[in-house]
């Protein structure tokens, strides 16, 4: 079996999670219980010990020890689960459970921000200041969240107003020039009406160096705004309205070509780290993003209607230098690339280094409107419907690098030094309806039938000057639809014990690559590339547990489960025509398990242990069936977390604090035919410092990555490598009044 098998191979850190996390139960006297944690992620308030659902959650608290900041941050405390941020701020890539995030097309989860779905994946990576409360969902959360819920969901809580004036300050310094600024005030406007208001400041210089240019790739500046108002209309009424923007500059497409073409090896080595970043400019980019909702809910007595209408602006735009990525033809460093720029000399016909530009506009309004059942009773339900409205503006040209900036604006794009390119404009309109009940069989038993209905209609337009296009103004339009069912079982074993069986199913909506990218691609030898590409759909069984134990003290969570996967979603670059493009693979099988155990030694000193192993399978490929019994690209075999945490007592006002965070990821494929892949990494956490007992103020310092690990973040066939961080550090102070 499988997943014997992965367990034996994993056999060590099978021993260290019984080491830190089961030995340690039995030693365990008087300590304090850890904290009952209530989610929503059934869309109703319930503790997150009974609630059936695989979820790993994150407080408040949580969010202040671990220094979670981003994405990235608690997504690497998650079991089976995987992110990488790459190309721009815009760009990123997660991994749930096998299910992948790829260029250009959906995310694999559905995320929720203080009760409003996320429109584009493109907003996901921001900063995260001044939040209550993290949930993420796996396994296929279709039913209640909708299309692209297909490997999960993740519900993000900001903390909201309140009646008490209260504020909170943050400063913070680290390597790299970096200079953080956080703030956060509330408090009451009338007895009826309270307020809410964060920003976020943060800039750095950058840690990766372009050798040719003297100059760092990564520079990073993002400034963050929020306001929530919270208004008791009525007895029965009460209004949340929220107004978000972000804004950011930096570096993009820092990216490097490691394939030894002289020796005509045009894959590339994913472990290679030593190419030199040199390409003739540093990469800009810019994102801007405007979020508006209102959120509303009646209390019927007997229900609650919830309606939330969300309204999303998104602007982004980057630039650098084109593939290859280094100066051409040759660039005086200690390197024997003259060879290699008369390589490329001879593919593109010139000499002349070249940009690369991406433009990205979308706007989207949705609605969502939620009748949920009051009060415990034996049967709970929710019934609503939910509509989305996107427009889409993408370009992608590539022009000569004449050294002028590239602008901004999309009429411009295209000029007179472009030598090909790309650009769409999509319409596309998503409608659902949904329905969940809860029924309790008996005391120990509760039945849950969920079921939604998705439907998306997309519509492209080509918007390609006609002098690089030959079907300016071709439209093409396309439905999607699918049913999504959920069925669960639970069963309370005791009071502290109870298991669950679910079966479920996930959807991810296909859609269009941009016009001509097969007939360019067949025009350069590239079979097997279309200008569409199919919906993607998830069947999922699961079997999980949750235990609590030693009076609370003691939390033991697992589970198996097996996902079958049509059409699965891959993500192509085609060098020759610097295109970007999406794909199926028909069949993808994958199985797993999944362990998390934290624990209360004493009063002061927390240990926890999570660990995730995934096994995937290409069952059926048409673009290559010789690729058929490999790895699904993306998918790291396993993923394994450990550390502790220590909060001694210093003075009778302050404590101490150490946190220590081991991550692992198992080896990891990214092309369909694994023919390279990334060996297992480990990475390092380090904070410690004080602060006052009463939790009004903290002076941390930071190592993240302290062990200094170089590795590729993502690696694209063809020798493509984006690096990943060094080590980084700081020190934060924190104040609340």
């Amino acid at each position: 079996m499988v997943i014997t098998r992965y367990l034996k191979r994993m056999g060590l850190i099978t021993l260290a999670i019984s080491v830190v996390g089961i030995d340690a139960i039995t030693v365990a006297n008087a300590a304090t219980a850890l904290e009952e944690i209530v989610v929503v992620a059934r869309k109703r308030a319930e503790s997150l010990q009974e609630v059936p659902v695989a979820v790993t959650a994150f407080t408040a608290r949580n969010i202040e020890d671990a220094g979670i900041e981003s994405a990235s941050d608690f997504l690497a405390l998650t079991p089976n689960v995987t992110f990488v941020s790459s190309e721009s701020a815009g760009v990123n890539f997660m991994t749930i459970r096998g299910l992948t995030q790829v260029r250009n097309g959906e995310s694999p989860v559905a995320v929720v921000v203080d009760g409003v779905l996320m429109t584009d994946p493109g907003q996901f990576d921001q900063e995260l200041f001044d939040i209550q409360q993290i949930e993420v969902l796996k396994g296929p959360q279709g039913a209640l969240y909708g299309r692209n819920a297909i490997g999960g969901a993740i519900n993000i809580t900001s903390k909201a107003p309140s009646s008490e004036s209260e504020g909170k300050v943050a400063l913070g310094v680290g390597n790299g020039g970096l200079v953080k600024l956080k703030g956060a005030v509330g408090g009451a406007l009338s007895d009826t009406t309270n307020y809410r208001f964060a920003a976020s400041h943060s800039d750095r210089n950058g840690y990766l160096d372009n050798v040719y240019l003297g100059e760092k790739v990564d520079p990073y500046k993002e400034t963050s705004l929020r306001g929530r108002l919270n208004w008791a209309a009525s007895d029965r009424l009460d209004v949340d309205l929220r107004l978000s923007r972000s804004e950011v500059e930096g570096g993009s497409l820092n990216f490097v070509i490691n394939a030894d073409f002289n020796a005509f090896d045009f894959v590339g080595d994913a472990n290679d780290t030593s190419v030199d970043f040199t390409a003739n400019r540093i990469g800009v980019n810019e994102r801007n993003i405007t979020s508006a909702s209102v959120k509303l809910d009646y209390d019927f007595d007997f229900a609650t209607l919830t309606s939330v209408t969300g309204w999303d602006d998104q602007d982004e735009y980057y630039a650098a230098s084109a593939y290859p990525y280094e100066c051409n033809p040759a660039c005086p460093v200690t390197r024997d690339t003259a060879p290699i720029g008369q390589f490329f000399t001879d593919a593109f016909g010139g000499t002349t280094p070249q940009v690369v530009k991406v433009f990205n506009e979308v706007q989207a309004v949705s609605q969502e409107l939620r009748l949920t059942s009051n009060g415990d009773g034996s049967l709970r339900w929710i019934a609503g419907v939910y509509y989305l409205q996107t427009d889409r503006l993408r370009g992608l040209p590539t022009e000569i690098d004449t050294g002028v900036a590239s602008q901004i604006n999309v009429q411009q794009v295209f000029n007179s030094n472009t030598l090909f390119g790309f650009a769409d404009d999509n319409d596309n309109k998503a409608y659902a309806a949904f329905g969940q009940l809860n029924y309790d069989l008996s005391d120990n038993f509760e039945l849950s039938a969920a079921l939604r209905y998705d439907r998306d209609e997309r519509q492209q337009t080509n918007v390609a000057p006609a002098a690089f296009t030959t079907t300016q103004g071709l439209t093409r339009s396309k439905d999607f639809s699918e049913v999504q069912p959920k069925l669960t079982l639970k069963h309370r074993i005791n009071d502290n014990l109870n298991w669950f069986l679910t079966l479920s199913e996930g959807f991810r909506s296909g859609g269009f690559n941009q016009v001509g990218i097969g007939a360019a691609a067949a025009a350069a030898g590239i079979a097997g590339i279309s200008d569409t590409y199919e919906k993607e759909v998830s069947s999922n069984i699961e079997i999980g547990f949750k235990g609590e134990f030693n009076d609370g003290r003691t939390k033991l969570n697992g589970g198996v489960f097996r996902t079958d996967v049509e059409d699965q979603h891959f993500f192509q670059f085609v060098g020759d025509i610097n295109a970007q493009l999406l794909n199926n693979i028909d069949e993808v099988e994958i199985r797993g398990v999944e362990l998390d155990v934290q624990h209360y030694i004493g009063d002061d000193l927390n240990v926890y242990a999570a660990l995730g192993i995934t096994d995937s399978e290409i069952i059926k490929y048409t673009v290559d069936p010789t690729d058929v019994g490999n790895e699904a690209p993306y998918v790291p075999d396993s993923t394994f977390n450990v550390g502790f945490q220590y909060s001694p007592s210093l003075t009778d006002n302050v404590e101490g604090f150490i946190r220590v965070d081991l991550e692992r990821r198992g080896e990891q494929f990214w092309e369909t035919s694994n023919l390279t892949s990334r060996d297992s990494l480990d990475l390092v956490n380090l904070r410690f410092g004080a602060r006052s007992n009463e939790g009004d103020w903290s002076l941390m310092a930071w190592v993240r990555n302290a062990t200094d690990e170089i590795y590729n973040a993502e690696f694209v066939a063809g020798g493509i490598a984006s690096r990943a961080l060094p080590r980084t550090y700081g020190v934060d102070f924190t104040k609340s009044f």
